[in-house]
């Protein structure tokens, strides 16, 4: 057990442990599960970091991942009763704080549309078993949207590329909506840029711009959290199945063959549906670059 928090009650110990926990993700939440001593906190990381061997100037995604497993090793081992480590264990599984293999991976129908650009799911699940780098992206309390990705180097740098996967967390499930090949050549980014920033440069080239049915939605790239209004049978939907995109209006002026990903839950409202993390690309376009590359895709 860590020496900074031995001397307070284990339930105390284990939520000093879940705020360090979203103290350490990429983008950190904006507001904590619960209110610790700021000086407690400072003492425990630094003990943390102590403890794998980690500098105090180290924040890279390596160091950062470390770190995460050492904290939720020490949450498993907290003596705590075991309603009280399942629900720690929820809370962390729907924030998507969790090393990726507390997680079930599964796959979203959209998925699918994907595999026609060379992605297979086994590339995916290789990727998730140890990714390069991963990003969190918080929505709200009940969704978080990850992001892994693992980098394949080439001789020559213009063939260099990442296998970027598209994720949202659902109780203990990783729900796959799609996966990308992005070329680094063929985007304009920044060596700084982390997996969402990329995802964004991505498609600024190769998405379409989409709004939803909503008199006051604007054309977008990627529609990040929106609710739209449900147009087709209710009965007949279920949260996380196949999106009808029809119900999105895209400027495709060339009628161009697109593929669409996106993750959707019903609301308590019957005529309303949210919808996360939905983009169209225009797979003709994407196709074309990706044939530069020497790359089979299935038309």
């Amino acid at each position: 057990m860590l020496q900074a928090l031995r001397t307070i009650p284990p339930a105390e110990a284990q939520k000093v442990l879940v705020v360090l926990t979203e103290r350490l993700l990429p983008n950190p939440f904006d507001q904590y599960s619960y209110d610790i001593d700021p000086a407690l906190l400072t003492i425990t990381q630094k003990e943390v970091r102590n403890r794998v061997y980690v500098q105090d100037n180290d924040n890279s995604d390596k160091a950062r991942s470390k770190m995460l497993t050492f904290i939720s090793n020490e949450i498993s081992t907290q003596i705590l009763t075991y309603d009280r480590k399942q629900n720690a264990k929820e809370r962390l599984l729907k924030k998507g704080l969790l090393p990726l293999n507390k997680y079930e991976l599964v796959f979203n129908p959209t998925f699918k549309e994907f595999e026609q650009f060379s992605i297979r799911k086994s590339h995916v699940e290789s990727s998730f078993a140890k990714p390069d780098s991963v990003y969190h992206v918080h929505i709200d309390d009940k969704v978080t949207i990850i992001l892994f990705a693992t980098i394949f180097n080439n001789d020559d740098p213009n063939h260099k590329f990442m296998l970027l996967s598209i994720g949202i967390t659902d109780k203990n499930k990783i729900v796959i909506t799609s996966a990308l090949r992005i070329y680094y050549s063929d985007i304009e980014y920044s060596n700084d840029f982390n997996l969402n920033q990329m995802l964004i440069a991505f498609l600024e080239k190769y998405a379409l711009l989409s709004r939803t049915p909503n008199e006051d939605s604007s054309m977008e790239r990627i529609l990040v959290d929106y609710a739209v209004i449900n147009t087709f049978d209710i009965k007949k939907f279920k949260g996380g199945e196949t999106f009808n995109f029809n119900i999105l209006k895209s400027y495709n002026p060339e009628n161009s063959r697109y593929a669409s990903a996106a993750y959707v839950f019903k609301t308590e409202f019957k005529t309303t549906i949210k919808l996360y993390y939905a983009f169209i690309i225009n797979a003709d376009k994407y196709t074309q670059d990706l044939s530069k590359h020497g790359v089979l895709v299935s038309l």
